[in-house]
């Protein structure tokens, strides 16, 4: 048993595909697959089932996944132990985060607070507009946003953006909704719903664009409370549009059993990724939170919707 094949259990546990894996650590897909055989001979137990569907961990398996995450965690954490262990870090790090993040940020937050107890944070949500103006106001350290590709390229020298993923726009539906059972809609299947929206201009953006195709819609409200959206959409009173991101972050989503959709319509590939002043002006708290971020998003399985 070594580190590779934990790392290799893992990410086919996370991903639950064995091509996936291969792509992310950019490892042979025959490597992954004999050095799990191999480890499942020494363990003698099946970890993966395993088809044209993917590989999927078997009931067994569950309990010693868990280890192998909390080994590589401990992994994690003495090679951060190694390479800042001379390093005392006291201060105060103002993060921002599109709607759904917060989660997402709460647990970075968490997990680096444990081994810098004197570190302070600042957390607030806001749209991606909000959060490029505050970071140029010099009002936030770092702000997880939404852009679209190329948009600062050459504008904006004193920021500087660096991508964590991809994604899109989709609609989130009560699981009640009779949209609930589709994986994707038409525009033309809309028409007639009620809207309940986040202030974001990736949304109002959409919805133009969804307007031109469907016809006048109707908007119930626009908030900047995701508390406001949640209830809309339990009580089904309306159905809303986010980043597809932003919803699979967001707990609400996750604990209510929110159905996710598409829209069949184009739409430009929108990056989700962190936005800080330019390099030379991160402070060394914003660059090991930004390590320890990239850490527990690593760990996150992919978003189906893509």
């Amino acid at each position: 048993m070594n580190i590779d094949q934990l790392q290799y259990v893992v990410e086919v546990a996370r991903t639950k595909s064995i091509s996936l894996a291969s792509e992310n650590l950019l490892v042979t897909q025959s490597a992954i697959s004999q050095s799990i055989s191999r480890l499942e001979e020494e363990l003698e137990i099946k970890l993966f089932t395993r088809s044209r569907m993917g590989a999927f961990p078997t009931q067994e398996a569950a309990p010693i996944i868990e280890k192998c995450w909390y080994i590589l965690d401990t992994v994690q954490a003495i090679k951060e132990e190694a390479k800042y262990q001379s390093e005392v870090l006291r201060g105060n790090l103002r993060l921002s985060a599109i709607p759904g993040a917060m989660p997402m940020l709460v647990n970075a937050v968490s997990s680096m607070k444990n081994s810098y107890p004197e570190v302070t944070f600042e957390l607030s949500e806001k749209a991606s507009g909000e959060i490029i103006k505050d970071i140029r106001n010099h009002q936030t350290d770092l702000g997880l946003i939404a852009m679209y590709e190329g948009d600062l390229r050459g504008r904006s020298p004193e920021v500087t953006f660096q991508m964590i993923t991809e994604g899109k726009l989709v609609l989130a539906v009560n699981p009640e909704s009779p949209l609930a059972s589709k994986k994707s809609v038409t525009p033309q299947e809309l028409a007639g719903q009620h809207f309940a929206l986040y202030h974001d201009e990736f949304v109002d953006s959409f919805m133009d664009q969804l307007a031109t195709l469907c016809g006048p819609i109707s908007i119930l409200f626009r908030t900047n409370n995701t508390n406001a959206l949640s209830a809309a959409l339990k009580q089904q009173m309306a159905i809303t549009v986010g980043h597809d991101y932003s919803f699979f972050f967001d707990l609400f989503s996750q604990n209510s059993g929110v159905s996710i959709l598409e829209v069949e319509m184009p739409q430009r590939p929108i990056q989700f990724g962190w936005m800080s002043a330019e390099k030379s002006q991160v402070s060394r708290i914003a660059e090991r939170f930004l390590d320890r971020f990239q850490y527990e998003f690593s760990k996150l399985p992919p978003v189906i919707h893509r």
